[in-house]
Parts: C-alpha cells; sequence; structure tokens
C-alpha cells in the first residue's frame, strides 16, 4: 500500500511547485488587471498538470519490479572430471580358507580347521581422481540421468596372524583311542585396490540453479591380491583302556607346506549407492560434491566396502 502511495504523493508535490512557481511568474508580469491575472492562474495549473512526469504515473500503474528466478537448463550430455577421498573398509576373515582347504585336503580334521578365522580385519584410506560422462533428462524440476563414473587409486592392506587350537576328533580313530589334536594355523595376505568403476541411475529435484541428487548404480573394481597360508600341528592318540594292549602314541601331523596365491588385476562386483549436490555456475558449466558407498563381492576371499567423498568440476554440452 505504502509502495502505490508514495509515487502519487511525489506527482501532486511536483503539480504544486510548478503550479506556485508559474503564478508567481505571471503574477508579476500581469500586476495590472485582475482578470487576466486570473487567466494566467489557471493557465499555470494546466501548464504543471501537463508538465508533470509520465515516469510517476507508470510507476503507479507498474507496480513493485520484481527480479524473476533463475532457471537453469540440466537435460543433455554432461562430463567432468573429480578427486576424492576414499576409505576401504577390508574383511580379511576367509582369505586363508582355500589355502588351508587344500593343505587339509582328504584329512579327518578338514572340517575342523576349515571354517576358523585366521586374519583381523582392518581399513586404508587416501586420494582417488578420475572422471564421469552421463545424460540428463528434465521434465519441470525432476531430473533423472545415467551416468558412468571411473576413479583411480592405489590403496592397499595387509594383515597376517595365527590361531592355534586343540580338540579331539575321532574321525578315522583306532578303537579304543581318543584323538587329540593341536593345530596351528598362520596365514597373511595383502590386498589393493586400483580402479573402481560405477554405472548409475540417477534423480533429482531442480532448485533453481542447486540440483540435489541420489543414485543406485552397478560397481565393477579391479585388485590385486597376494595370500598364504601354512598349517601345522600334532596328533596325540590315548588309549581308553578298553584294548590291550593300551599304549598311547602321536606325532607331528603329516601336512602338505605352505600355500601361497597371488593374481594380478581381479576383477569383481558389487552395488553402489549414494547422494549428491550439482551447482550450477553458469548455463555449461558446474561444480559437484557427493559420497559413495560401494559394497563388492569378495575378492580370494577378501570382503572390500568402500567409502568415498568427492568433488568435480563439470561442462554440460
Amino acid at each position: 500500500m505504502v509502495s502505490k502511495v508514495l509515487p502519487l504523493l511525489r506527482v501532486a508535490g511536483r503539480k504544486m511547485i510548478m503550479r506556485a512557481a508559474m503564478t508567481a511568474i505571471l503574477s508579476r508580469a500581469l500586476p495590472v488587471k485582475t482578470s487576466v491575472r486570473r487567466k494566467a492562474i489557471l493557465l499555470a495549473g494546466a501548464l504543471s498538470a501537463g508538465f508533470a512526469s509520465p515516469a510517476g504515473a507508470a510507476d503507479i500503474l507498474r507496480g513493485s519490479y520484481v527480479t524473476s528466478p533463475q532457471y537453469y537448463q540440466w537435460d543433455g550430455f554432461y562430463a567432468g572430471g573429480q578427486a576424492g577421498y576414499t576409505n576401504i573398509d577390508v574383511k580379511f576373515g576367509n582369505a586363508t580358507q582355500p589355502l588351508t582347504d587344500y593343505i587339509l585336503r582328504n584329512s579327518t580334521i578338514q572340517d575342523n580347521v576349515s571354517g576358523w578365522t585366521t586374519l583381523p580385519n582392518g581399513s586404508t584410506n587416501g586420494a582417488s581422481y578420475g572422471g564421469f560422462i552421463g545424460y540428463n533428462w528434465q521434465w519441470d524440476d525432476v531430473v533423472v540421468g545415467v551416468e558412468a563414473n571411473y576413479s583411480h587409486m592405489s590403496l592397499s592392506k595387509s594383515a597376517s596372524d595365527s590361531l592355534g587350537r586343540s580338540f579331539i576328533d575321532n574321525a578315522g580313530a583306532l578303537p579304543g583311542y581318543n584323538y587329540n589334536y593341536s593345530v596351528l594355523v598362520s596365514g597373511s595376505s595383502t590386498v589393493k585396490l586400483t580402479d573402481l568403476a560405477t554405472f548409475r541411475a540417477r534423480a533429482g529435484w531442480a532448485v533453481g540453479s542447486l540440483l540435489p541428487y541420489a543414485f543406485l548404480g552397478f560397481a565393477v573394481a579391479r585388485a590385486d591380491v597376494t595370500t598364504t597360508a601354512s598349517v601345522s600341528g600334532n596328533l596325540n592318540a590315548v588309549c581308553d583302556g578298553s584294548v590291550t594292549p593300551c599304549t598311547n602314541f602321536g606325532g607331528p601331523l603329516n601336512l602338505t607346506g605352505p600355500q601361497s596365491v597371488s593374481r594380478k588385476g581381479v576383477f569383481t562386483y558389487g552395488g553402489s549407492i549414494g547422494l549428491g549436490f550439482d551447482w550450477a555456475l553458469s548455463q555449461n558449466l558446474f561444480v559437484r560434491g557427493e559420497w559413495e558407498l560401494v559394497q563388492l563381492q569378495d575378492i580370494e576371499g577378501i570382503d572390500l566396502r568402500i567409502n568415498t567423498a568427492r568433488a568435480a568440476v563439470g561442462v554440460k554440452f
């Protein structure tokens, strides 16, 4: 209301000032006849009305000026480069199992030892970098798209440990004897992740120049793996007194020597989810921030979970 009244007051003020000025001029110029002076005053009023600024009236008709929000088109092809910080949670629990199974193959104690978790879990972190390319479709504020995303890194983690246990296993034991085993499993393993690619479906909601989004995708990774394992132990056969003669016996187990496996460029697959935002700096340039979680299938018995925070710069074509 005030914004409309103020222009009216400005116009009225101009009219009054111009009318007073012209009246004073004409009064001095025509001092003799009152009728002529009266006509001059009426003429001054008409002229002041005619000279009133049309801009004031235009302001009243137009109203307050409101800036329209900037609208950014997200549809089309885009590509960019990125850098990130990656953390990998590594579970080595089953890394030595294939090797211990081989060492104990066809033995009566294989099932007892096979499931032992020898190596501890751990994590590693560091820098990653790469690029992305994708395509968006936009309907009003809704934006959906597909994207291929690649990151290179050189992150490795190692673990080594031993586990020893004693147990009774009478499978294959002589009548009247209990077979007591003491077994020690030792192992070590190293995994190095070098490449990670995800193929995503994205969905977002445009808010001006900002595009928050979520994505779900398929992941493929490449890694180098090296694992070694050894098994040693003793058998102590104890007579229970039900047979004659009753003599205890025992000695070292006759087992295959240490085993190892080393594989370069092993591919594994999994899934990815994440959240992020694109922020348009112009119609063709944007910056990005995002978080991604990738869960991979185990590589030679090693389980990998990858968390990455990224910053990126992209160009829309």
